[in-house]
């Protein structure tokens, strides 16, 4: 049995009405129609959160989204020796990416690179350093707005 902690999921783009029953069994609320999901949109995304997710993470949810080309922005508290994080994916992506976070949810670089960036740099070697920088880099992209078509 895996460890319980906190996620909270941000959905964006088209749902097809086809899949809102889907969607609303495994956001656990269903019965639910289209006005009740909508009333779950904050800020244009859908939201979804549980303080006991599983792993801190929502596996049939994320691979719906990807299957129905929904964006998402899943972020989890950290438990034991698995840190915060934030995992993204958007279509046309290979596979979620997935960025360490300190515990206000603020993306976090690894230190490796960073010392190795600064060793370049010492070096001379500035061209390297940036291209170790834009590498390591992580941004979660801008969200789609979410609604039902």
């Amino acid at each position: 049995m895996s460890d319980r902690y906190y996620a909270g999921i941000r959905i964006g783009s088209s749902l097809p009405r086809e899949h809102l029953d889907r969607i609303c069994s495994l956001l656990e609320t269903d019965g639910d129609d289209e006005e009740t999901l909508l009333q779950r949109v904050e800020g244009g995304c859908l939201h979804h959160e549980d303080s006991q997710a599983a792993g801190g993470e929502f596996h049939e949810l994320e691979r719906a989204c990807r299957e129905l080309r929904l964006a998402y922005v899943r972020e989890s508290d950290g438990c034991w020796e698995i840190l915060p994080q934030v995992v993204f994916w958007r279509p046309g992506m290979g596979g979620p990416e997935t960025a360490i976070t300190d515990g206000s949810g603020h993306l976090l670089a690894p230190m490796e690179a960073l010392i190795e960036a600064r060793e370049l740099l010492r070096a001379g070697r500035a061209a390297e350093a940036l291209a170790l920088l834009e590498k390591t880099t992580v941004a979660v992209p801008l969200m789609p707005p979410f609604r039902v078509v």
